[in-house]
């Protein structure tokens, strides 16, 4: 067996091939955030709100394979207090969409779209959300966490050679939660 040293050498390496780095634009005109269970992602997303000129964010997650992660995450961590409604019911967005607001994000610059179940759902769906309620972003800030990054990036590379705008992904850390749940 390896050293503990080496397990987190080859973690790191994992997460920095998966992790998609991208030079971001100074402002975006959308911040597009997937569903996560990692709360140092929904930090990092309000920092980019403040940081890149304070544009709407679309938080696209319903409920899939992370959600009951998320909710139990939430559940012993501080951001407890900042749900409104039972966590349990809610959906990877709407309780993204809390914490933002928590962190100082106006409720009337969040969307959502919290019927998604995967990575091609959320991608697919958002773009259509979008397209709906008449918005069309020339630059968009994608936010998800490292593990993810490089499949979400793939797929939105995939369904917008139909669109106009562009999409960035920010540069987030991979977090381990320091409780067990």
């Amino acid at each position: 067996g390896g050293t503990r040293r080496d397990e987190t050498s080859a973690e790191q390496r994992l997460v920095e091939f998966l992790a998609q780095r991208d030079a971001l634009p100074d402002t975006a005109d959308l911040l597009m955030m997937f569903g996560s269970d990692d709360p140092q992602v929904v930090e990092q997303a309000a920092e980019f709100y403040r940081r890149r000129g304070k544009p709407p964010i679309l938080i696209t997650g319903g409920r899939g394979r992370l959600t009951q992660s998320l909710r139990n995450h939430i559940k012993v961590s501080q951001y407890a207090a900042a749900i409104k409604g039972n966590v349990d019911h809610l959906s990877e967005a709407e309780l993204i969409k809390q914490i933002l607001v928590a962190r100082g994000v106006p409720g009337d610059k969040i969307m959502t779209e919290d019927q998604s179940t995967n990575t091609k759902e959320n991608v697919d769906n958002s773009l259509r959300l979008l397209k709906a309620q008449g918005i069309h972003p020339q630059r968009v800030i994608a936010i998800q966490r490292p593990l993810i990054q490089r499949r979400a990036g793939a797929t939105l590379r995939q369904s917008l050679k139909q669109s106009e705008f562009q999409a960035w992904f920010a540069p987030t850390t991979w977090y381990h939660w320091a409780v067990d749940v």
